[in-house]
């Protein structure tokens, strides 16, 4: 049988045509559907590239860390509250006569005498409190010492850079005693060790005595531990020096007793662990009194402020 002939030029037209209105099909498809001009491009793999917009806006810095100061918690035994500490690292420059730290709670003024060696030091300052306006460095603070200050008690006390006990100190307002005699007004006690342990407690009043004394007597009191020690001053201007044992029994002290200009300083050479504080008095009533100086919770915040900053 005789199969018909094909046009082979008729053919290819009815294909080209085909592709012809395909295309434009497609293309009339994508035109209906702008949206997927914005879908990522497929690579040659299929992993699509999704270009993200760059912000105008430029990202906000994270803040600038202080490798100065060290904040930690500190459980405070005296107030049963856990209250915040921290470690402030600074470098005293002898050339200068005061400088300047800035701590958590305000601005703290540091003085010192003009042999005062330059070098780093540390203060430790406990958060609870009225921060002290000021604070006198002694020439015996070395380079690498630390100063701890708690604020809620106003004491403060110095270390050694190997952490050996120098200076403890009370501080107390000048304002606190109403109208009576300035001399009887307690400012500051502090509590000074040598190196065979034994030590010195100095009392520092508003003014100097004049023993002109208007009752029976004056006391200024020093009480370490369970023991007291007491200057009195009668009112024939007699001065004797008393100690008084635990169970309030007392005799006359022969131990060394210096009084000079407005200070008291007896030396002791037992219970240097002991809580102390001072306290005056005339025979009719108590005039001032300090606070407590607790030698337990300032060791417990020297114990915790080196595990806490050990890297400081």
């Amino acid at each position: 049988m005789i199969k018909p002939s094909v046009n082979i030029p008729k053919v290819l037209t009815l294909t080209m045509l085909c592709i012809v209105m395909t295309s434009c099909q497609i293309q009339m498809n994508q035109i209906d559907a702008p949206e997927q001009l914005y879908e990522p491009t497929p690579t040659l793999f299929g992993t699509p590239i999704d270009i993200q917009m760059i912000p105008t806006d430029p990202p906000t810095p994270e803040p600038e860390k202080n490798s100065n100061i060290c904040v930690f918690p500190f459980f405070n035994s005296t107030t049963n509250n856990t209250q915040e500490a921290a470690v402030y690292t600074f470098n005293w420059n002898a050339s200068l006569k005061n400088q300047t730290i800035k701590t958590r709670d305000g601005t703290i003024n540091l003085t010192g005498p003009t042999n005062l060696k330059t070098g780093i030091r540390k203060l430790l300052l406990v958060h609870n409190g009225i921060i002290p306006d000021k604070l006198y460095l002694s020439s015996k603070v070395e380079p690498n010492s630390h100063i701890i200050y708690d604020a809620h008690s106003n004491t403060s006390e110095i270390r050694t850079e190997n952490g050996d006990l120098l200076y403890q100190t009370i501080y107390d307002p000048t304002d606190d005693t109403g109208n009576m005699k300035s001399a009887l007004n307690i400012t500051k006690v502090e509590r000074q060790y040598s190196e065979d342990d034994n030590y010195i407690i100095r009392v520092t009043l508003d003014s100097s005595n004049d023993k002109i004394v208007e009752s029976s007597f004056e006391n200024i009191e020093l009480k370490v531990g369970q023991e007291r020690y007491a200057y009195r001053i009668l009112n024939t201007q007699k001065a004797i020096n008393l100690k008084y044992d635990s169970d309030g029994n007392y005799s006359k002290w022969t131990g060394t007793v210096i009084v000079q200009g407005n200070t008291i300083t007896w030396a002791i050479n037992n219970n240097k662990e002991e809580n102390f504080s001072v306290k005056t008095s005339t025979d009719i009533q108590q005039v001032d009194k300090t606070n407590i100086f607790n030698t337990t919770s300032m060791l417990n915040l020297w114990a915790v402020s080196q595990t806490s900053c050990i890297t400081q």
